[in-house]
């Protein structure tokens, strides 16, 4: 999920809050987490993302990776691609 960055205009609080992609506005429409005010916006910033659950890649993906390298390689050598 990408965190985004928010600030208060009244108290110029700035946070940052983890949100799905359609509901990165939705802090914008809360108040402020310091004041209470209903005056947050999202602000410019270098947002991230954050991956839970990230799994290796299995045999398959390397293995898939490796006949793509073979024929890659064999494409360039003309004399070993068989008809």
């Amino acid at each position: 999920m990408p965190t985004y960055s928010y600030k208060c205009e009244s108290c110029e609080h700035e946070f940052e809050s983890l949100q799905k992609m359609n509901d990165r506005d939705n802090p914008t429409q809360e108040s402020c987490p310091a004041c209470g005010k209903l005056s947050v916006i999202r602000t410019p910033g270098i947002g991230g993302h954050q991956f839970n659950d990230v799994q290796k890649p299995s045999g398959d993906w390397k293995n898939l990776l490796e006949n793509m390298k073979r024929k890659n390689s064999s494409m360039s050598n003309p004399s070993t691609i068989h008809a």
